[in-house]
């Protein structure tokens, strides 16, 4: 039975106006971004006045404020500035989020549009105590990106540890848990199990083998930290010499176009980090199409990948590589705090 619609005129650019003209599974998205329950249950008039107060309450939209990424925040401020703003069809990802929550609309012609409500809401909220507490939760936030990243796990006492060598102001496990609750308000793929931070889809998308589940105990790599936040960025490979070589390779003598090549890699790289053999690399190239000319060129793959492989940071290695783990005299003992935390600034070179 079709749902009989209740009209009412509210003053046009508002953000009940403009949630008014909605479809129906267009207010269910901005209710499922704002947590509305059991919002297909409400008759649409309910529904558009239950969601545009979520979406003018203070406190609420700080939160989801405080949760931009670097390239929202870039075109939200821009457009908050004053700037007429018409995207093009490949920047929408960085409109999604505030799109879904209803912080900013998209017209047809994709112009940006931010009712005069919202804007007056965003600067109440932007007040200096609020800009601090911004920069504090995003570099906590990255942190934790980049360990799991990095380490797949790590408990966030160690974590702690690692954040207070690198930075004057000092944390605890109790921030940490308190900055993860706030990211899971977006899609985060970080869990928080038995005082860890574990990578979503380490730890459930792949079958680990007897004993592989064991917590790492030794020492962590720990890089610089413009280094270590480096790894917070979602997709981060480290530029190593042995992964130009074998993109080189793919390029130049199998024949692999440039974008692909570096696509290929990356999967590698991915691979690697968590553990694979190069059984499972070569069978990542079958499926990417690679062919190799002759046994030369075959061996010739062979030998760059197990370059690859050796100097390839790994979760299971505490973010070492394996040739770091080879040829240091790092301490590696049982979990004993922050002796267990070793630097290095510097890539040892290669023989």
């Amino acid at each position: 039975m079709a749902e009989i619609i209740e009209m009412v005129h509210y003053p046009e650019g508002t953000v009940r106006y403009i949630l008014s003209c909605y479809s129906r599974e267009d207010l269910n998205v901005v209710a499922r971004r704002q947590n509305i329950r059991e919002a297909d249950k409400m008759k649409r008039l309910d529904l558009v006045e239950c969601a545009a107060s979520r979406i003018l309450d203070e406190e609420n939209a700080a939160e989801y404020w405080i949760n931009l990424y670097e390239d929202e925040r870039a075109i939200y401020e821009r457009v908050m500035a004053g700037e007429e703003i018409t995207i093009e069809i490949h920047e929408y990802d960085s409109c999604e989020y505030l799109t879904s929550a209803g912080y900013l609309f998209l017209l047809r012609s994709l112009k940006i549009e931010v009712p005069d409500e919202i804007r007056e809401l965003y600067r109440r909220v932007n007040t200096e105590e609020y800009l601090r507490e911004r920069e504090r939760y995003q570099l906590l936030r990255d942190y934790i990106r980049a360990a799991v990243n990095l380490y797949e796990r790590i408990s966030a006492d160690r974590l702690a540890e690692i954040i207070n060598s690198q930075n004057a102001e000092p944390t605890s496990r109790g921030e940490l848990v308190k900055t993860f609750q706030r990211m899971i308000r977006r899609t985060e793929a970080v869990e928080y199990q038995n005082c860890e931070f574990i990578d979503h889809y380490a730890e459930n998308g792949k079958k680990k083998k007897d004993g592989e589940n064991a917590r790492y105990t030794g020492a962590y790599y720990v890089p610089e930290k413009e280094s270590f936040l480096q790894y917070a960025k979602p997709g981060y490979v480290e530029d190593t010499p042995e992964y130009r070589e074998f993109r080189s390779f793919l390029t130049l003598e199998a024949g692999v176009r440039e974008l692909t090549a570096e696509m290929i890699c990356d999967q590698l790289h991915l691979r690697v980090t968590g553990g694979a053999e190069m059984e499972e690399l070569f069978r990542e190239l079958d499926d990417q199409g690679v062919w190799f000319q002759d046994r030369k060129q075959l061996l010739k793959a062979r030998e760059l990948l197990a370059k690859l492989m050796l100097h390839t940071r790994k979760a299971a290695n505490g973010g070492y590589t394996d040739w770091e783990l080879e040829h240091s005299e790092k301490e590696t003992t049982k979990d004993t705090g922050a002796s267990n935390i070793v630097n290095l600034a510097e890539r040892r070179p290669h023989k």
